[in-house]
């Protein structure tokens, strides 16, 4: 059985559970009551269906934790036969599983939860709650168990996959930011002293004419060459954004690109001031792939970037009103979209992309926001649309 197939079949399970436990309340409720809308015989006969037909485990303790029911086919997975265990303590069968003694004592005390489970090398979800009698006092715990191991073993797998990519993109980041300052600190600096030397030859009033055009001729060249190599550092990794914040980083960007189709306005209502790097550097890296995606298929006029801080969420909106296009037409090859879904979801966030021919399109994240000196969790909790 793959892992999808032991995700489909958790729903399913999950499906009758909720179908068992309208079940179950129907059987306890009073004489009278209007959840009593079928005769008992057919909702015993439901019960049982669902317990003889599907891998989960149906238990009940009494009040002193003596179990007094206890079916399913799921037992055989616990090396029991359903009713083998009637009448032993759960505490002596399984008093030594973390979490189950406080679980019984927390049921027992009128309490209803789930939790999740580690008994003889599965993995349960467990769902409970306590029972009463006519008078309200608790006289016991039902509940009701599933095996969710294969979906416990792909969701391990996974959270492994996510934290290699999270290495993978610290390192990568870190590999930029080093080549930026090798850029930096060598050949714009050598450059930036060629083009001074240059230009100081130019003050002199003997040179001759010719001599001056190729040496004018010189110095522009050098010149557009520490332009273009201080734009790939900027690139690369803008130092802005290591010493002044993300914030910074982003007007930088948008400075850089004046005077450009499309124009680009922006508005930030954060409350935070510098957060974790790896955070700052995916929030730059995802409005900079959008602000590129902008100008290089959008044609239009304007756009806006949008950072709104909502308790500790941080969303990002990046929009134009250019042609549009129809997001279900574009192919896994257009690394760009796909980048900024990757980014997001790695960090625990989600990225929505909206668009439609003619109708211009927004590039929506949200992020969970980090401040600085707290360690950032690579984790799976956001989606991808």
């Amino acid at each position: 059985m793959t892992a999808e197939d032991s995700v489909k079949t958790r729903d399913e399970l999950l499906a009758e559970l909720r179908q068992l436990r309208r079940q179950v309340a129907e059987l306890h409720a009073p004489p009278g009551d209007d959840r009593r809308r079928a005769p008992l015989g057919d909702n015993e006969s439901l019960v049982q269906m669902i317990v003889a037909n599907a891998p989960i485990i149906v238990f009940a303790v009494d009040r002193a934790g003596t179990i007094t029911f206890s079916e399913g086919q799921g037992l055989e997975r616990l090396g029991w036969k359903p009713g083998e265990l009637l009448g032993q303590a759960v505490l002596d069968v399984y008093g030594e599983v973390p979490g189950v003694e406080e679980e019984l004592f927390r049921a027992l005390g009128g309490e209803p939860g789930t939790v999740r489970l580690k008994l003889g090398g599965l993995v349960l979800e467990v769902w409970y709650t306590p029972l009463r009698d006519q008078g309200g006092e608790v006289v016991g715990v039902a509940g009701m168990a599933i095996d969710v191991t294969g979906h416990e073993r792909a969701e391990k797998r996974l959270r492994g996959g996510q934290r290699l990519m999270g290495q993978m993109l610290q390192s990568h980041e870190r590999d930029r930011r080093l080549i930026a300052y090798e850029i930096h600190d060598g050949l714009v600096q050598e450059a930036t002293a060629a083009l001074m030397q240059l230009q100081s030859v130019l003050q002199s009033r003997h040179l001759p004419s010719a001599v001056r055009e190729e040496v004018q001729l010189a110095a522009n060249l050098v010149g557009r060459s520490v332009a273009q190599a201080r734009e790939l550092i900027s690139g690369l990794r803008p130092p802005i954004l290591d010493e002044l914040g993300v914030v910074a980083a982003i007007e930088y960007l948008i400075e850089s690109r004046a005077g450009e189709r499309p124009s680009v306005k922006l508005t930030t209502q954060v409350q935070f001031d510098r957060l974790d790097p790896l955070l700052e550097a995916t929030i730059y890296r995802i409005v900079q792939g959008a602000i590129t995606n902008v100008k290089r298929h959008s044609q239009s006029d304007r756009s806006e970037i949008r950072l709104t801080q909502v308790g500790d969420r941080l969303q990002i909106e990046v929009e134009d009103w250019g042609i549009g296009f129809d997001p279900a037409g574009v192919g896994k090859d257009r690394f760009g979209l796909q980048g900024i879904r990757e980014r997001a979801r790695l960090l625990g966030g989600r990225a929505v992309i909206s668009s439609a021919p003619g109708k211009g399109t927004r590039v929506f994240v949200d992020l969970p926001v980090v401040p600085a000196l707290q360690e950032l969790a690579i984790v799976n909790s956001g989606s991808m649309e």
